[in-house]
């Protein structure tokens, strides 16, 4: 009886300490894995900076337009809001906007500043 129990005793030992090694080995390979990064530059040129965001005041007006657009078109282009604001608010849809909230004058502005470019 007693070599029975000393059998059991030794192969739950064993048992023990393989899944120990199998757990750190796992463990080790996990860190590894975990520790691989790399870093890729983009190929594209910077993008030039919109003129818009440098005035505070004019940009929030221009977002707030293409917030109130979005409002409104927002059923035939759930992302008319990021297609206003796109090309440095110099899209279509940001002209729809002025034009349906802009003066008479909006098209005759923003082709003036577009020729200041």
């Amino acid at each position: 009886m007693s070599q029975l129990v000393s059998r059991t005793r030794t192969s739950s030992t064993m048992v023990c300490v393989c899944l120990i090694l199998c757990f750190l080995v796992l463990a080790d390979c996990f860190e590894e894995v975990s520790a691989r990064v790399y870093v890729v530059k983009s190929q594209k040129k910077p993008a030039k900076k919109c003129r818009v965001h440098i005035n505070t005041h004019l940009h929030v007006v221009m977002d707030r337009i293409c917030l109130l657009c979005h409002e409104m078109f927002s059923h035939e282009n759930p992302n008319f809001r990021a297609d206003c604001s796109s090309n440095c608010y110099k899209s279509e849809h940001f002209r729809r906007c002025l034009n349906v909230f802009g003066p008479i004058e909006a098209p005759k502005l923003l082709s003036k500043i577009e020729h200041e470019d």
